[in-house]
């Protein structure tokens, strides 16, 4: 009964970030978006703490913060060949960002003036970086990087491409359809990270466009 209160708690504060921000998000107002007492929210953690909380249970499904690279599911996709791999990720990193775009801006907004905020954020970036790291290096250990840049330049585009942020402008605000953002992320990782297309995605993309 616990748990289900807490996550309880945690959708309702999600939902409420997602439309009102960090800021004009209250305690009283999850309290009453979850049907529970005041006293019980703050029992589940103060509001930064439940920001944060929300964005992993909607970016990776738990409240483990370890990285996406070592959980099963990202063992098993990169185990595949490179074409096939990337359409998944393509499709992996839409859904989540789909589920989690709303929380994570609330988290960017909240940063700006709480330094607790701005910490987790630091702390959420740097387990994103160690991620793309590894998947630059799946790239490479292929043959599919080409041009110069570094590891860790060549992450930190990544990091850009595949943010619930960028998906947040193309598809919320832009009104792109979710088959033209899927083809723009996976020619934008080839042409900007690998430095050459391992598939189809330069012709996908421009067919999406027309």
């Amino acid at each position: 009964a616990a748990s289900a209160t807490r996550l309880r708690i945690i959708a309702a504060a999600a939902k409420l970030f997602t439309e009102h921000g960090y800021r004009g998000t209250t305690m009283p107002a999850i309290a009453e978006e979850a049907g529970v007492s005041v006293q019980s929210v703050h029992l589940a953690g103060p509001k930064r703490k439940l920001l944060m909380v929300a964005f992993d249970l909607a970016y990776i499904g738990d409240e483990v913060t370890s990285t996406l690279a070592h959980r099963p599911t990202f063992s098993q996709l990169f185990s595949t060949e490179p074409d096939p791999a990337l359409t998944t990720y393509c499709r992996f990193i839409a859904d989540r960002n789909e589920k989690s775009y709303g929380v994570y801006h609330a988290l960017l907004t909240a940063g700006e003036s709480d330094p607790e905020v701005t910490t987790l954020v630091a702390a959420l970036d740097a387990r994103r970086h160690h991620d793309i790291v590894d998947g630059v290096r799946w790239a490479d250990e292929r043959g599919l990087l080409s041009g110069v840049g570094t590891f860790d330049q060549r992450a930190e585009v990544w990091a850009f491409l595949s943010s619930p942020e960028t998906y947040r402008y193309y598809v919320v605000l832009r009104n792109w359809p979710r088959e033209l953002y899927l083809a723009w992320l996976r020619h934008s990782i080839e042409q900007l990270v690998f430095g050459e297309p391992v598939g189809t995605a330069t012709a996908e993309f421009k067919a999406s466009g027309d």
